[in-house]
């Protein structure tokens, strides 16, 4: 949500993180668990307006042009739902037509 904000992010180096943000371009990064480095970007940020307002609203037209903003994010749920509902009404259909068949005649192999 920060991004979205257009607040600048401070991240460690994992998981997701490296898909979203470029360091020094649109946030700043950490190696894991480098508390110091966190200590010194935080800091950077709090003192430094500049610094704060460039990486603030590059994460901020990060967010507006990235996978995860919500009008994508939006249209994808709506897809899966529109997808959702189409499948469950063909098969309630399906079920419908065919509590109203008469049951098929099974015939047996002679051996």
């Amino acid at each position: 949500m920060a991004m979205a904000h257009g607040r600048p992010i401070v991240a460690a180096r994992v998981g997701g993180v490296l898909d979203l943000i470029q360091d020094q371009k649109n946030g700043l990064l950490c190696g894991p668990k480098d508390s110091d480095c966190l200590a010194r970007k935080l800091l950077a940020l709090i003192e430094n307006l500049e610094l704060r307002t460039r990486l603030g609203r590059a994460a901020r037209l990060s967010y507006e042009t990235g996978p995860f903003h919500s009008d994508p994010v939006c249209e994808a749920h709506l897809t899966a739902y529109g997808k959702t509902i189409e499948i469950v009404r063909k098969g309630s259909n399906h079920a419908h037509r065919d509590r109203h068949k008469p049951p098929e005649k099974r015939t047996e192999r002679k051996a």
